[in-house]
């Protein structure tokens, strides 16, 4: 499957303290809007990760242990398949720092401009990395967070059930890294025709310059995927504006493959 997440980390030193703070945010929700998801923070060094099951950690979440804990947070949120993103930095409380992208996707009815797409894997991993949350934890899926059989209480579980909070201590397995960078997870993968494809759903009014973008940011991504030895790879794409917008760019990709400025597989959906 695509990137599709949404993660928070707050830079605080007492995994307890935060796991506290997080646990009495998440019980007010669930009885304003009913019962929760569970959420697992981890230690990762100076940051506390925040990881909601499902993978859509709220970014009010974020804010709120900010101001609580007079800390530093961060949150993004990632739509892999749209070649989207939101990330936003607190401190004390206060939003210091937001940014969305592509600027504008949601922003109007109907159909405005073709958006220009930037590499959102990339952009969110990097603003990860400047912030230094490890590689390992940045696009981290939270029902891959296991327990080790002993050590320090280094991560919380939180559920939320009729009765409140119930925090759950453990100590957790860090996750292994197959290779460094941006991981690779794909949509579909079809066994029988050794082949894994990835959804890119664009959208907008065709635009010649924004599509040639839109294959060069494509290009990109594609020199980062990784399908086993001997099978093949290719992207489908997909659009609300269905044959409108799919047509032209599809020609424009047809004629950039033939003259080799593009070398990925690209199919319509």
């Amino acid at each position: 499957m695509s990137l599709n997440l949404a993660h928070a980390f707050v830079r605080y030193p007492e995994i307890a303290g935060a796991a506290s703070t997080a646990a009495g945010f998440l019980a007010a929700e669930a009885k304003e809007r009913g019962q929760g998801p569970r959420h697992i923070l981890v230690a990762t060094g100076p940051w506390i990760g925040v990881y909601a099951e499902g993978n859509n950690t709220a970014p009010g979440l974020a804010q709120h242990l900010s101001r609580a804990l007079e800390a530093e947070s961060l949150w993004f949120g990632l739509a892999g398949r749209s070649l989207a993103y939101r990330v936003q930095r607190y401190k004390l409380g206060k939003r210091v720092e937001e940014r969305t992208e592509p600027a504008g996707l949601f922003g109007s009815e109907g159909a405005g401009p073709m958006p220009l797409y930037p590499d959102a894997e990339a952009d969110v991993f990097e603003w990860l990395g400047k912030a230094a949350i490890p590689e390992a934890y940045r696009f981290l899926h939270a029902e891959e967070l296991g327990a080790r059989p002993s050590g320090p209480a280094d991560s919380v579980q939180i559920r939320v059930g009729p009765e409140g909070a119930e925090e759950q201590p453990f100590a957790h397995r860090p996750p292994a890294i197959a290779t460094p960078g941006i991981r690779t997870l794909f949509d579909r993968v079809d066994e029988a025709a050794s082949m894994v494809e990835d959804d890119v759903i664009v959208r907008g009014v065709y635009d010649r310059d924004r599509a040639l973008a839109l294959l060069g940011t494509i290009q990109k991504m594609g020199g980062r995927r990784r399908p086993p030895t001997g099978w093949s790879f290719r992207y489908v794409l997909q659009s609300p504006e269905g044959a409108t917008l799919l047509d032209p760019v599809s020609e424009v990709y047809r004629i950039e493959r033939q003259t080799g400025r593009v070398s990925f597989d690209l199919v319509r959906g």
